[in-house]
């Protein structure tokens, strides 16, 4: 990942290339006006773009591994596991600080209601099915042949080309 600020480049607009080999991507994602997250499958995401960029400011780089994992009960005894604790996935989807949010916020709601016995197999259910969305997109954009790489290829060049799902695929990404 990347965090800069670009000059002459449409920062309001989230960009998707999916390059050869197989697999490879970078996101452009909008942050404000000026500055643009770079998310992308390589060690280096600013020299994986494809595109020259004029960047004015490098903030921060940085590589990270996906950890994808579900702890089997968010509750034991008086304690509740909610967000990192609870749950590790795959950024595709941009969910995970949504779901530690919700988490968070589920938790508290059931110590106020004394419904902490609910709470995990509320949260687990929930978590389970942000982890298997997360996945499946994750081994979407990272397909090496095939349908999958095919049908995510049409799809993010349609992103790409229209504003209209720009907006929803940002929805989706933010949950705003």
């Amino acid at each position: 990942v990347a965090d800069i600020d670009v000059e002459g480049y449409d920062s309001q607009a989230f960009t998707a290339w999916i390059q050869e080999p197989p697999g490879e991507f970078v996101f452009a994602i909008p942050i404000e006006k000026t500055r643009v997250r770079l998310a992308a499958s390589t060690p280096d995401a600013i020299a994986s773009l494809p595109v020259p960029l004029n960047i004015t400011n490098v903030r921060r780089t940085g590589t990270f591994k996906i950890a994808v994992r579900q702890a089997t009960t968010y509750k034991s005894g008086r304690v509740l596991l909610a967000g990192d604790a609870a749950h590790c996935h795959s950024p595709v989807g941009g969910r995970g600080m949504n779901l530690g949010i919700d988490d968070a916020i589920a938790a508290a709601g059931s110590i106020l209601n004394g419904t902490t016995d609910t709470y995990s197999a509320a949260r687990h259910k929930i978590g389970q099915r942000i982890l298997r969305n997360s996945e499946r997109g994750r081994k979407a954009v990272c397909a090496d042949g095939g349908v999958a790489k095919a049908a995510t290829t049409v799809g993010m060049g349609a992103v790409h080309r229209l504003p209209m799902l720009q907006r929803v695929f940002l929805r989706f990404l933010t949950q705003l």
